[in-house]
C-alpha cells in the first residue's frame, strides 16, 4: 500500500491506496487509527509511505501474520498491522531519487513503531555476498513467520514504482 499522511493543524488526514492506486482507506479504519498514533512525534506535515496492511493475531504476546485471505474476508476477528518499508516523500520533498538507505532513515525518523500495530519490515543489511545456506535459513524463518518470501534491494538504489529492487 501507499499511505498518504497530511497534517492540518494537529490533525492527521490518512489515505491508503492499493498497489494499483485505488483508494482503500475506508476498508482499513483500524490501520488508519494505528498510523495516526505512530505519527504523534512526526515533525513533517506530509509523508508518503510504502508498506503493507496485513491481518494479524494478537492472542498471545507474539504477533502472528495471518494468511492474505483473512484480510479480504469481512467477517473475521483479525486485527490489522501496517508494516512499513519505505518513505517516498517527507518534509516537502520527494525522496524518489534518494537511496534506500536514506529513505529508510527518513521513515524511521518520521514514524514511531508500535509492534503489532505499526512496525518496520525486518531487514538484514549484507555487506558481503551471502552464502546459499544463510539465505535459505532466512527464507525459512520468513515463511514460518507467515510472510510470502524475501525481497532483496540494493541500499544505494533509488525508488522505482513497480520495480522490486535496484541493480546489484
Amino acid at each position: 500500500t501507499q499511505i498518504h499522511c497530511v497534517r492540518n493543524d494537529n490533525t492527521w488526514n490518512i489515505r491508503i491506496y492499493s498497489r494499483h492506486l485505488s483508494e482503500v482507506t475506508s476498508k482499513y479504519p483500524e490501520a488508519v487509527k494505528n498510523i495516526k498514533l505512530s505519527l504523534s512525534r512526526c515533525k513533517s506535515s506530509h509523508l508518503i509511505l510504502d508498506g503493507e496492511v496485513v491481518a494479524v493475531s494478537r492472542k498471545s504476546k507474539e504477533v502472528k501474520i495471518l494468511p492474505f485471505q483473512t484480510l479480504t474476508t469481512t467477517s473475521n476477528n483479525a486485527h490489522l498491522c501496517v508494516y512499513l518499508f519505505d518513505c517516498i516523500f517527507a518534509n516537502g520533498s520527494s525522496l524518489l531519487n534518494n537511496s534506500l538507505r536514506s529513505r529508510r532513515q527518513a521513515l524511521r525518523s518520521s514514524i514511531e513503531a508500535n509492534p503489532g500495530f505499526v512496525d518496520f519490515v525486518s531487514h538484514i543489511d549484507l555487506r558481503c555476498v551471502a552464502d546459499e545456506d544463510f539465505v535459505s535459513k532466512i527464507l525459512d524463518k520468513s515463511v514460518h513467520a507467515g510472510c510470502e518470501g524475501l525481497m532483496a534491494k540494493s541500499l544505494s538504489s533509488p525508488y522505482e514504482a513497480g520495480r522490486r529492487g535496484g541493480d546489484f
